[in-house]
């Protein structure tokens, strides 16, 4: 959000901690059965969460609050505190992102996307299906901005070749336009699902869950409803823009086979360096999966367990392990070099990483203080509904409210709420209620400012607000019901 954008806001700078210090006051000695440790982490998590909403302070300087207000107010010391600053799974998002800058600097992922774009085929409708998959492949393990920044020069290269070669036909290829730009923002959000890394409010679930009821999710148990959720999102969409939505026509001539050739035969054939970054994270991705398999609670197979290492280890451990090695790995194209550099590792982007450290923090006061219990107690009438009524309630409620915040935000302050409401619960299981929410951060398919994917699209002004809206509105509805399904499915 620019600056303009905020400005309006901007009285919320001092009324938001000046509630927080109201309800502090007010909240001394208990406040209707909450107590006043509670009353405290409830006050600095609504400050919190209007300033990450509203944005009149940078993200991760609201983030921070944590550092200063939870000491100050007895609900956990400064080292406890700052110790969810450096928690495990952030230690994954940092040494994670480290290696898909890996991936990028040297243009392996582009080469991935166009592979799969040749062998998906050079049809509009397909190649429509094809961007769509290497976004979605793609985005399971670097940013969907990157991915979407990455498939972009292709997408318009399509658009433009079809508005030249077929002036009469205009019409259909502004749709097969919009339809292609849509599908690639789209994949590239609904990608990110399919892993852990994928997106930080997948890792906010999983540190919120851990906090909540002392259980790890290991990077396979997330993939099992991750990437089914993707391969059953991924044919919705396409489906529905180019046969519901928009109906692209399927003999148009885009240039599909000639510009993938040309694209392709640019890049020329894999480099040393290409093949040793590929190769380690292959490693990488390998050692996440087989770290811990479980069959049953009393079965676990996989190397931790292998080598005597079971809770010892943690996925973050490989996500270090690889960034290492790449680190150290030389470069054989550029002399003096390594495969990954610190200045290409400074571009993580910190604000999430200290996001996520204030949400992990929150996350800790709700269970420390009480205050994740009330919530259960006050909030427990609600798990008396039908499970589809409750998961289809709460995916809609989040798809449209991430339509106008940050995905990272919504998740970070709602995580810790939904497993205060899910721990007493003896009919439904935590994750029914949590995995929904957090797979509905990334279902946010009608605004520009939703996503980043869906910004940059729009940036192109070849997709109009118009056409985005309406074309989300029922995506967006789409995607919660299937939620609600994939839920029953997966935790019922």
């Amino acid at each position: 959000m620019d600056d303009g954008g905020t400005r309006g806001w901007n009285w919320l700078t001092w009324a938001a901690p000046a509630g927080a210090v109201a309800l502090i006051l007010l909240g001394q000695g208990g406040l209707g059965g909450v107590s006043e440790p509670e009353v405290a982490t409830l006050a600095v998590t609504a400050w919190m969460a209007i300033w990450w909403i509203t944005e009149v302070v940078p993200v991760g300087a609201t983030s921070m609050i944590p550092l200063l207000a939870f000491p100050l107010l007895s609900v956990g010391t400064a080292k406890t505190v700052a110790a969810s600053y450096f928690n495990p799974f952030i230690v994954l998002l940092m040494a994670g992102f480290m290696a898909a800058l890996a991936l990028e600097r040297w243009g392996v992922h582009r080469r991935v996307a166009l592979a799969i774009l040749a062998r998906v085929g050079s049809s509009p409708r397909r190649l429509i299906l094809g961007m769509m998959i290497a976004a979605a492949v793609m985005s399971m393990w670097i940013s969907n901005t990157a991915t979407t920044l990455v498939m972009l020069p292709i997408a318009m290269a399509l658009v433009s070749w079809g508005h030249e070669t077929e002036p009469d036909r205009s019409a259909e290829v502004q749709r097969f336009g919009v339809a292609l730009l849509l599908g690639l923002a789209y994949a590239a959000s609904v990608g990110g699902l399919g892993t852990p890394i994928g997106t930080p409010p997948n890792l906010i679930a999983m540190g919120a869950y851990q906090e909540e009821f002392g259980e790890p999710i290991s990077f396979l148990e997330w993939m099992e409803f991750g990437i089914p959720t993707v391969i059953v999102m991924i044919p919705i969409l396409w489906v529905a823009l180019t046969r519901v939505l928009h109906k692209v026509p399927d003999d148009l001539n885009v240039g599909g086979a000639t510009i993938l050739a040309r694209e392709r035969e640019q890049q020329g054939r894999w480099s040393g360096d290409e093949i040793s970054v590929a190769l380690v994270f292959g490693l990488m991705a390998l050692l996440w999966v087989t770290r811990e398999i479980k069959v049953s609670k009393e079965e676990i197979y996989g190397w931790a367990p292998l080598l005597g290492l079971t809770g010892k280890v943690h996925d973050s451990t490989v996500a270090v392990f690889g960034a290492l090695v790449l680190f150290a790995w030389p470069s054989t194209s550029r002399p003096g070099e390594r495969l990954l550099d610190w200045p290409t590792a400074l571009r993580i982007p910190w604000e999430v990483v200290l996001l996520f450290g204030g949400g992990i923090a929150i996350a800790g006061a709700f269970k420390t203080t009480g205050l994740s219990q009330t919530i259960a107690d006050e909030l427990g009438v609600l798990l008396s509904y039908p499970a589809p009524v409750i998961i289809l309630s709460i995916a809609l409620v989040v798809t449209f409210l991430t339509e106008v915040t940050s995905n990272t935000a919504t998740a970070t302050v709602l995580m810790p709420v939904l497993a205060g409401m899910a721990s007493d619960s003896e009919t439904i299981h935590p994750l029914m209620i949590m995995v929904p929410a957090v797979l509905s951060c990334s279902f946010a398919f009608m605004l520009p400012v939703a996503t980043a994917p869906n910004a940059i699209v729009y940036g192109t002004d070849m997709v109009t607000i118009r056409q985005m809206a309406r074309t989300g509105l029922w995506l967006n509805l789409t995607g919660a019901v299937v939620i609600m399904l994939l839920g029953v499915a997966f935790f019922g």
